[in-house]
Parts: C-alpha cells; structure tokens; sequence
C-alpha cells in the first residue's frame, strides 16, 4: 500500500511539473533568510558586476595572445554569450523573483570560488558560473528555491548542466557556501579591489579548477583540481 501510494504521489508531482508554470514549481520568496539584512543603499550589484566582468575581459585578451588556447572546463561556453553580466543579473532576477541581496552573495560565491579553486574567470566561463553560483546561493540562503529541474528551464541550459555546476561547485569551495553580511557589505563597498585580489589572473595562475565530461553525468563523483592542459573539451551552449 505504501510503495503504490508513493508512486501515485510521484506520478502526481510529474504531472504537475509538466503542466504548471515554472515559477509555480518554486514557492515565493518571502521567506529569505539573512542575517543582519543589508539596505538597499550598500548593495551596487551594477557595480560589482562591472569589477568582475572587468578582470574576466583582462583574463580573456591575455589568453588570446597566449600561446596555448584557453582551456575548457564544465562553465566555458562555446561562443561568447550576448549579455554582459549586468544583464544576465538582470534577467536571472527577473527570472527567479530574487533581489540584489541574493545576486550580490553569487557574485561573491564567484570571487570565493576562483580563489579557492585557483581557477581563472573568463569572458567564456563568467555566465554560467554565476548561474551556478546564483542557484547555490538560493539554496543555501532561502527557505524557497527552484527544483534543479525548474532552474534550468529559468536559466535556458540543461538539468545535467546544473547538478554538475553543483557539485563542482562545492568541491571547489570546500563546502564554503555560506555568505555573513559583513563579508557581503566588504565586498560591495570595494568591488574592484575584491575582484582583483580574489580572481587569479592568467599570467599568475599555474592551474585551474576542471571537471571533465564524466562529471557532468547524474551520480557521478566531483572530480579533483586538475592541470589546465590536461583539460578534456566539452560540449557547451549559451547561457539564454
């Protein structure tokens, strides 16, 4: 009685999820949880995109005039994606119902993974790993969030995408996730300065944080730092 009462509950949600708009498969957000709550005056999300978008373009142009080419890990993207960052903030709180709040704890999530990692931001890895990041932080901040599933509707990429976004993700912070007020606040009021120290720059960097096509399968374990020329190339689109 039990297995064919689970199993018409989850046929039930399936049906749901397919019928239902997406935003409806996440509850509100008026549940955000944050400590000590920043105001709206501290919080320039346009700013801090602007300083990280900012040591990506160095990172690319200094890879095109690299001799080897940049290499491939599981955020690159294929082709250059439209949108600069500020719109992609723009569009994913649209998309998500989020605030600045939220948007300002990804973007540091960035900064904490590329220093931790030793992983070089690009133009070709900065979208999809603040999309990434922008999940992580809904998650680990907020009593509502988006279903794996759902989120990648939102964000115009696949489900396998997102759970290996996670999980490199983690791996690369060291479980790390958690983002005070404090740090958040020290991060806005000097953005550039942030971004410079926290994000590697391609001459200095001697390794980069890489996941390999067999990690963005469902069950598969995270894998570890590996060298940049040892990187396999995967298979990437846009972020939408």
């Amino acid at each position: 009685t039990v297995s064919v009462l689970y199993w018409i509950d989850s046929l039930e949600r399936a049906y749901i999820a397919r019928t239902l708009d997406v935003r409806q498969l996440a509850l509100h957000r008026d549940a955000f949880l944050f400590p000590m709550p920043l105001s709206p005056d501290t919080l320039d999300v346009a700013s801090a995109c602007d300083a990280v978008e900012h040591v990506a373009s160095l990172n690319t142009a200094a890879y095109a005039d690299a001799i080897e080419p940049e290499p491939l890990n599981c955020f690159s993207t294929a082709v250059l994606p439209p949108l600069s960052l500020r719109e992609l903030v723009t569009a994913m709180q649209r998309g998500t119902n989020g605030d600045d709040s939220l948007s300002g704890m990804a973007l540091l999530l960035m900064l904490r993974f590329c220093d931790t990692a030793d992983t070089p931001l690009t133009l070709k890895t900065m979208h999809r790993m603040y999309v990434g990041c922008l999940h992580l932080a809904m998650k680990t901040h907020s009593d509502a969030f988006f279903r794996n599933d759902a989120f990648a509707v939102i964000a115009g990429i696949g489900l396998r995408e997102v759970n290996c976004f996670e999980r490199v993700l983690l791996d690369g912070l060291r479980w790390r996730y958690l983002v005070e007020a404090p740090e958040l606040a020290a991060f806005m009021q000097d953005p550039a300065a942030a971004a410079d120290t926290a994000i590697r720059r391609v001459v200095d960097s001697t390794s980069c944080y890489l996941a390999d096509a067999s990690s963005c399968s469902d069950g598969e374990a995270v894998t570890s730092p590996k060298p940049c020329p040892g990187a396999m190339a995967l298979p990437q689109s846009p972020v939408a």
